[in-house]
């Protein structure tokens, strides 16, 4: 599976829960390049939509999709510069998130699993290691500013992420 299958399960999540729960929704994602241009502009992040939740309150949240594929580490690295830029731009309007999606084949079960963690958030987490990563083992304890989606039937729940 790659990156795109992915962000197509988050959009579809996002649209598939804003509009059964009857708060209207706009998603974008913002495409890798725009045809046969020579130079490309570099993508402050993947996607980003905003719902409203009641008549004078809208919740604008940026995504940048990130997949990893085996249970290892998941190096700062991965988020360039110019991505942490962008969501924390985004971020002094809503919210900028990192969603890290898991997927490989278990000892006994495929793992899909996918986890989000707030710009401020990884960039605080980044200072404060000693490491270059984030160890797998991270993403399973509650102790840290990561926190999982919950896989559900066609997708993903999208509730944490409009906390």
């Amino acid at each position: 599976m790659k990156e795109s299958n992915f962000a197509i399960e988050m959009k579809n999540s996002i649209e598939k829960q804003c509009f059964d729960g009857m708060m209207p929704c706009f998603y974008y994602k913002i495409p890798d390049s725009y045809g046969n241009e020579r130079f490309t502009p570099l993508k402050p992040f993947d996607a980003f939509f905003i719902v409203r939740q009641f008549i004078d309150a809208s919740i604008p949240i940026a995504l940048e999709y990130k997949m990893v594929k085996g249970k290892k580490a998941f190096p700062f690295s991965q988020v360039p510069e110019h991505q942490r830029a962008g969501l924390l731009k985004f971020s002094t309007v809503g919210s900028g998130f990192v969603v890290i999606n898991y997927r490989f084949q278990g000892k006994d079960n495929k793992v899909n699993r996918a986890f989000c963690i707030d710009i401020e958030d990884f960039l605080r987490l980044e200072a404060d290691m000693d490491r270059k990563s984030i160890p797998y083992s991270m993403f399973e304890t509650e102790e840290t500013p990561l926190f999982e989606l919950e896989r559900i039937t066609g997708g993903w729940d999208i509730g944490n992420l409009l906390e």
